[in-house]
């Protein structure tokens, strides 16, 4: 069970059995994404929906301080875990790199996240972390494993399963299928909590409509999964023993060839929603949210009532999304102002932010003030000083303000470093950077030479 709190308008959403975003919980707020505001915001959550704070929720965050603070006291029973998308742009921000480079922080992230089990995971760590950068291996270290990676994340419990790893992209699309609604808070706090219920009205009537009139077992999005899982998996590649009891099917599953590993499949017998899915050792089905290699093999070679659509989890059901988009519930989107003007007492200590209390914009020009002509804007571009732009690129970091040369993960760079700061001056003297074209003060140093004061 996972949940994403959004950005802006401050929704929070879960993924359908079809894998779209829907929200739970909604709040408007004038003013900063702080602590105070978002205590507000789960205070309201946990409210209407107290199953939230549980152990097997995991609430995917960027790392928001405010927020992680608030959920923490909050819903202390559900655990936090950095959005996949966010924690790359930090790396990529603070560390650089674009991934394919080895050792790098970036290329360190990806691999760990691809860990299917926790003893995966330290084995990759103990094999790459002494080799890596110290400040990359301090970056990656920073933040708890079980808030990064999927693998650590599914080893704190037997029915914890992370089937999305990301919010970034849901969260971008509710904000945009919410823009009128956004748009309206800047006028009346009121027209926008309409717009918004009627919104979600009409597309909870659309997703009813669409989940209580396919008639396949498995959701387009459980369809799309069920084949990219039993993909180029071929049955003679592996070797499989079973054994049966009154309430699994346990199989293991050894892959032909030398020194591999035995990974137990355990498929419960008693359905739920039509599904079947199980556990495996490998780790990748409390992973990802899909059936691993191993299951796939008991399938296509066992039999037995095992089918491909049988092993799929529940959530990926149609009578799954059928749960969620209940036939005989309706929202009440017929609301006005009228009604709301009868049967509301109006808040009378509700403002409007004040003028000053925003940054200064230009906002729309006054009518009275002079068109510039053209000679304006000649005189006024000959008088700003023209600034050169030089463009830098360190291939060793990959980032775009210095170059390689200057870099301080440069090793070169680095002994030359030790042996100035022993070197320069008398051992009292200041060392300064002349300016451009004299050499400062330290004499005729040329071009961007250093001298002595």
């Amino acid at each position: 069970m996972s949940f994403r709190p959004t950005e802006h308008t401050l929704p929070l959403a879960r993924t359908t059995a079809n894998g779209n975003m829907s929200p739970l919980a909604f709040v408007i707020l004038f003013g900063n994404e702080d602590t105070g505001n978002w205590t507000k915001f789960w205070e309201f959550v946990k409210e209407i929906h107290p199953s939230v704070n549980a152990l097997k929720t995991t609430i995917l965050t960027d790392q928001d301080k405010g927020s992680t603070v608030a959920i923490s006291a909050i819903m202390p029973e559900a655990h936090q875990f950095h959005c996949s998308y966010h924690r790359r742009q930090n790396i990529i921000k603070t560390c650089g790199g674009h991934g394919q480079t080895p050792l790098t922080a970036l290329w360190m992230y990806n691999l760990l996240c691809g860990s299917n089990s926790l003893s995966q995971l330290h084995a990759t760590q103990e094999k790459y972390y002494p080799q890596m950068h110290p400040t990359d291996h301090h970056y990656l270290t920073k933040i708890d494993d079980r808030m990064q990676y999927p693998a650590a994340r599914c080893s704190m419990g037997p029915n914890i399963c992370m089937y999305g790893h990301s919010a970034s992209s849901g969260a971008e699309s509710m904000n945009n299928a919410n823009d009128l609604a956004r748009q309206k808070a800047a006028v009346d706090i009121l027209n926008a909590a309409i717009k918004i219920i009627q919104l979600e009205g009409e597309r909870f009537a659309w997703w009813k409509e669409q989940a209580w009139n396919r008639d396949q077992l498995l959701t387009e999005r459980g369809m799309t999964l069920m084949e990219e899982a039993f993909k180029n998996i071929n049955v003679h590649d592996y070797a499989m023993k079973v054994v049966e009891t009154e309430t699994y099917t346990e199989a293991t599953v050894t892959k032909n060839v030398v020194n591999s590993k035995n990974y137990t499949v355990i498929m419960p017998k008693e359905e739920r929603l039509g599904s079947r899915f199980g556990s495996c050792t490998c780790g990748k089905p409390a992973k990802d949210g899909i059936p691993c290699q191993h299951m796939v093999v008991l399938v296509k070679s066992y039999g037995n009532g095992f089918t491909r659509i049988g092993i799929m989890p529940y959530w990926l059901t149609t009578a799954h999304w059928r749960v969620q988009y209940p036939e005989d519930i309706y929202c009440r989107t017929e609301i006005t102002m009228k009604a709301i003007q009868a049967t509301s007492t109006p808040e009378d200590d509700l403002r409007f932010c004040p003028s000053w209390s925003a940054a200064n914009k230009k906002g729309r020009p006054k009518k009275n003030k002079r068109i510039k002509s053209v000679m304006d804007h000649i005189e006024e571009a000959a008088m700003k000083k023209r600034k050169r732009r030089v463009k830098y690129f360190c291939k060793i970091c990959h980032k775009f303000n210095h170059n390689t040369q200057d870099c301080w993960k440069n090793p070169e760079n680095k002994a030359t470093n030790m042996q100035g700061s022993t070197d320069v001056g008398d051992g009292g003297d200041d060392v300064v950077i002349g300016d451009v074209g004299d050499g400062g003060d330290g004499g005729d140093g040329g071009d961007g030479e250093i001298g002595t004061a």
